[in-house]
């Protein structure tokens, strides 16, 4: 998980942000195996058929209402919750 960066070092995505919402096209968007610990809401986000954020420390998972109509998969094992 995460991204190797070019001094070999490995980072991890910690937080999301609302400009998730800005990937208005997107269909599939797997942050799995990252430090992920809080989540915002999908707004815009209007095709996402798969949500995978497996392997996270995530808490608690709210407002997916926005995504609802055209969540297919919806992956959160390993976290928190």
């Amino acid at each position: 998980g995460g991204i190797t960066t070019p001094d070999g070092k490995k980072q991890f995505i910690t937080k999301l942000d609302t400009s998730l919402g800005t990937l208005k096209e997107c269909e599939q968007l797997s942050l799995s195996t990252n430090q992920i610990d809080r989540f915002f809401p999908l707004s815009g986000m209007k095709k996402l058929r798969i949500l995978s954020l497996s392997r996270n420390s995530l808490k608690r998972i709210e407002k997916l209402e926005d995504a609802a109509d055209t969540l297919e998969e919806l992956w959160l094992s390993y976290n928190q919750i």
